[in-house]
């Protein structure tokens, strides 16, 4: 004869629980040169008090605030904010890592995506002459198949089309005077550098609009003897 004894021993530990109200941080889409910023809030569901030692990314496009260590009460809340800034027109995925003294995940991983687009550059134009520049690099659709040095003038304008026999634009013309000319149906100037600053006149005040990739502001350009014309590529007045 075997006897069988069961014990079941109860009782209450005391221990930090970290909980956060996303287990997955989406940007969805960014714009080149612009950021986006998320808030992921954490709290303390325990009965002790929770130690957060270290926040940190493993992707250098995703950042989080974080400098000091947090102590959470029991029951408290603290929310941080982690920023997104692409610079290239992609997708991004990276990992938020949370180091923390919680017993049971004390080392806490969230997953972090994002995609980054083309930047949307307006560009207003008065009656008459205006000096121009761009600090984004036009997508495809403005580039000639047989020269990829530059975006094609021609492309560039079409948009101050107004139909088939009228355009909005008089001239463009660049710092050495090559212009082109829809009335006149002539164009000499080969490709728009982008770096290089131009002159555009239009009949009527107007706005353009082209989308692209971000020139970087510290980006080098060549300056030929005497006079040039330059890009602004900062995305601030000055």
């Amino acid at each position: 004869f075997q006897q069988v004894m069961v014990i079941e021993l109860t009782g209450t530990g005391i221990s930090p629980v970290l909980t956060v109200d996303m287990e997955l941080i989406e940007f969805g889409d960014v714009r080149l040169g612009e950021n986006s910023t998320l808030e992921l809030t954490i709290t303390n569901t325990g009965d002790a008090n929770l130690i957060i030692n270290d926040i940190s990314t493993n992707n250098e496009f995703f950042t989080v605030q974080f400098e000091n260590e947090i102590i959470l009460d029991p029951e408290s809340s603290r929310s941080i904010q982690i920023i997104f800034a692409p610079q290239e027109i992609q997708e991004y995925f990276g990992e938020l890592h949370i180091n923390s003294n919680a017993p049971f995940n004390g080392e806490m991983t969230i997953e972090l995506s994002g995609a980054g687009i083309s930047r949307e550059l307006v560009m207003p134009l008065n009656q008459g002459w205006d000096l121009v520049s761009i600090n984004i690099n036009p997508g495809d659709e403005f580039y000639d198949e047989e020269d990829n040095r530059g975006p094609d003038p021609i492309l560039m304008m079409e948009q101050f089309r107004i139909d088939e026999d009228n355009h909005n634009l008089e001239m463009l013309k660049d710092e050495d005077g090559r212009f082109y000319s829809p009335e006149f149906n002539f164009n000499n100037i080969s490709y728009w550098n982008i770096l290089k600053g131009y002159q555009i006149k239009v009949r009527e005040g107007a706005e353009g609009t082209w989308a692209g990739e971000v020139i970087p502001s510290d980006q080098e350009f060549w300056l030929d003897e005497n006079w040039n014309m330059v890009a602004y590529l900062p995305m601030f007045e000055l």
